[in-house]
């Protein structure tokens, strides 16, 4: 990612990011600046201070930038009435809004009210290239930019090169790629610790990128604690419970794609509406359809690998 500042704030919260993610201590933050380093996307930073005109642009982008930067200043003042609503007009007439999921996404969004606070990433609207997006900063971000929404940005990314990012763990097992997925809590961490001595060999621990290697097949790539490719088959997708003994349950297609779309609004938990939203929903029928389902009920030992082999012989 290219990030542009055009004011003395934008300029000190870059700075103080690169600070933050030079921790070596902080592996998570190491990892962004690594998705961020392959990502081609512009971002134009838009702070409540006023932008020096010699690093505005002067052609038509340089006018969108100056009314970004004249909206946001209104709204950060806090003046409530008509100007804020004006403010917000012009900032959703120039971009789209990469809207947070769940209760707070509507569709039809509103232009006043307060929760447009939340909304912080716009892509450039009429932008052909899709790669030049908006941020705006009100001084108050901890890591001087807002790590979550350039990890959202670096998920939509991958969305549009047609992978699927997907909070699971990956193994490789006697040559065959299984992924294991749940809510937090749900036992990924544990299978990937019992697989160690019983052949399996960790992919990713906590995200995934399933893409298409032809012949209605499909793999999937490390994207949480590493980054990189692979091309193993993908053989099943495994929902996992903690219980008292081993069982294997089949999930029709249509279980299967609505959990992979759970799964998948962990890791993106922001998202532009409209075609990406929907593109989403297509591939996730998609795995499902061309990759088997199960619930995985499991104790806390490695006996759970006899059922998987069993139903995958060499």
């Amino acid at each position: 990612m290219h990030l542009v500042a055009f004011s003395s704030a934008g300029e000190r919260a870059i700075e103080l990011f690169i600070r933050a993610t030079d921790d070596k201590e902080t592996l998570h933050r190491i990892h962004l600046r690594k998705r961020m380093a392959l990502c081609p996307y512009k971002i134009s930073l838009i702070t409540n201070d006023s932008a020096e005109q010699t690093k505005i642009y002067s052609d038509e982008k340089g006018k969108k930038l100056a009314l970004l930067f004249q909206s946001w200043k209104v709204i950060c003042d806090g003046k409530r009435g008509s100007d804020t609503g004006k403010a917000w007009m012009t900032i959703n007439s120039l971009g789209d809004a990469i809207r947070l999921l769940g209760d707070e996404i509507k569709t039809t969004p509103s232009f006043l009210g307060e929760e447009n606070m939340n909304v912080r990433l716009y892509r450039f609207r009429n932008d052909s290239t899709k790669n030049e997006y908006f941020m705006f900063l009100d001084g108050k971000e901890e890591f001087g930019l807002s790590l979550f929404y350039l990890n959202v940005l670096a998920n939509i990314w991958q969305m549009e090169q047609g992978k699927f990012v997907l909070h699971a763990a990956g193994l490789v097992h006697h040559e065959k790629l299984f992924l294991f997925t749940g809510p937090s809590g749900a036992g990924k961490s544990t299978v990937v610790s019992l697989s160690n001595d019983n052949g399996g060999r960790l992919l990713d621990e906590d995200q995934v990128l399933i893409h298409t290697i032809g012949n209605q097949q499909f793999s999937a790539d490390a994207w949480g604690y590493d980054i990189y490719s692979c091309q193993i088959p993908l053989k099943a997708i495994f929902v996992l419970i903690q219980a008292r003994k081993n069982k294997l349950l089949p999930l029709s297609k249509l279980q299967m794609a609505h959990f992979l779309m759970e799964r998948h609004f962990d890791v993106m938990r922001a998202i532009l509406l409209g075609d990406p939203l929907r593109r989403s929903f297509r591939t996730a029928a998609n795995i499902a359809r061309c990759v088997p389902g199960f619930e995985l009920q499991f104790r806390k030992t490695a006996e759970f690998w006899n059922l998987i082999d069993d139903k995958f012989p060499d």
